[in-house]
């Protein structure tokens, strides 16, 4: 998985991307997604208006649709930003809660796929270049690598983990995992090389499809 964090500096905005946000908005954090779908998002905003702006004002935005207001100052909107449109065409890809606007930039988080991220921030750079792009590999949990290898990779490869096999611990050799396990060496090293290949071959994959 990867996870990007693309930042936009609204006060030089050439191309209009976020045209009228910091006329009305000095700050805006979006909360959490109530609904998504192909074409926009249903959201709950957290709004700090500029000084004679307010809801009418976001209302007034093309791409921003005021369903409810709530004492607390929140809004319910649909959100059909190209940004936000773009992001909900991809596959395999997250926008993740909260972001925000504040102090001149809006800040926005993506998780997914590597190809897809990738995907993704290369259309950004296409039709609304980012001020920031960074970029962090979320790493695996140990669910997602038991789904990944069989059953009986999975188990090697996670005994020779355990016993300090990859930090070449005295005493930790193939014969001694293979006994631990009730299997043969070459048993155990076959399981052990198929694991290693899978775990390689999708690190591969991130470095090719890194942004």
């Amino acid at each position: 998985m990867r996870e990007v964090q693309l930042v936009w500096d609204t006060t030089s905005d050439p191309l209009g991307i976020f045209q009228g946000l910091s006329d009305v908005f000095s700050s805006m954090r979006v909360l959490c997604h109530l609904e998504i779908t192909d074409t926009g998002i249903r959201q709950i905003l957290e709004p700090t208006f500029q000084p004679g702006k307010g809801v009418e004002d976001v209302a007034a935005l093309p791409y921003f649709d005021v369903e409810s207001t709530f004492e607390n100052n929140t809004l319910v909107v649909w959100n059909t930003h190209p940004l936000v449109r773009m992001a909900t065409a991809a596959e395999n890809i997250q926008i993740l809660p909260p972001y925000e606007l504040a102090e001149g930039e809006v800040r926005i988080s993506v998780r997914g796929l590597p190809e897809t991220v990738g995907n993704f921030v290369r259309l950004c750079r296409q039709s609304m270049p980012p001020k920031h792009i960074n970029v962090r590999r979320v790493v695996e949990s140990v669910d997602e690598l038991e789904d990944r290898l069989t059953k009986q990779q999975f188990a090697c490869f996670k005994v020779a983990a355990e016993h300090g096999y990859y930090q070449r611990k005295e005493g930790v050799t193939l014969q001694y995992l293979a006994d631990l396990q009730g299997v043969s060496r070459s048993t155990l090293q076959e399981h052990l090389k198929s694991a290693e290949r899978v775990i390689l071959e999708q690190t591969a994959l991130d470095l090719v499809n890194d942004v």
